[in-house]
């Protein structure tokens, strides 16, 4: 600062905007390096949930309190002024602490999350703060439901399946419906562990745990 002072004739104003612009030229310098680390972070306000994702150059700074810090304001800035991607804002709060912290930083993705009436929804982070998950059902608000839903979060932090629509299910050969008919026509609460025959004949396989995927048992199939 005393540099500064004295390059800005003891203008502190001067003096001030000259140290944000070698902070700038510094992180700029810094733009190519390899962001591989970062943190995820996921809050619920009512019907929303936020999630921001913020990377940098090592793990030290990923657990840093200010890195933390600025994750929490940024998810929390997301559902205050319902921004549905990075934002000007995000951009600006980020700079700041890279100006700070001297390493190559960014707020990857944002996302909003809105749940609609008769649904519930889930997250999930995992421990290591780069993986996260939300998962909306809709259809039912059911407790059974809810469960289902933190199931397919932590399904999807652990395996990364690819998204498939109801047509893709159908062309190869499985069945979909409506949750409220699947539950009247295969109540979980009668059904057991493997193949059960309904009362029309029809074969089902059944696993009370969706997380865990048919590959369970893929020496039968």
């Amino acid at each position: 600062m005393k540099k500064a002072l004295v390059d800005s004739n003891g203008d502190p104003a001067a003096a001030e905007k000259l140290l944000k612009e070698k902070g700038l030229a510094a992180v700029a310098k810094r733009s190519d390096r390899a962001a591989g680390e970062g943190r995820i972070f996921v809050k619920q306000d009512g019907n929303r949930i936020a999630i921001v994702e913020m990377t940098c150059e090592t793990d030290f700074v990923a657990k840093n309190d200010d890195f933390i810090a600025l994750g929490e304001k940024l998810v929390s800035i997301t559902l205050e002024k319902n921004y549905t991607e990075v934002a000007q804002e995000h951009k600006d709060l980020m700079q700041e602490l890279a100006i700070k912290i001297r390493e190559n930083m960014e707020v990857r993705r944002v996302a909003l999350v809105t749940i609609p009436e008769n649904a519930v929804a889930s997250t999930y982070v995992h421990h290591n703060f780069k993986i996260g998950a939300v998962v909306v059902v809709k259809g039912s608000t059911d407790e059974k439901v809810a469960h289902f839903a933190h199931e397919c979060c932590l399904h999807l932090a652990v395996n990364n399946p690819s998204y498939i629509t109801k047509e893709e299910v159908l062309g190869v050969g499985f069945g979909a419906c409506d949750y409220d008919e699947a539950v009247a026509r295969y109540n979980p609460e009668t059904l057991e562990y493997g193949y059960n025959t309904m009362p029309d004949g029809e074969e089902i396989y059944f696993i009370p745990n969706p997380a865990l995927g048919l590959w369970i048992n893929k020496e039968k199939f």
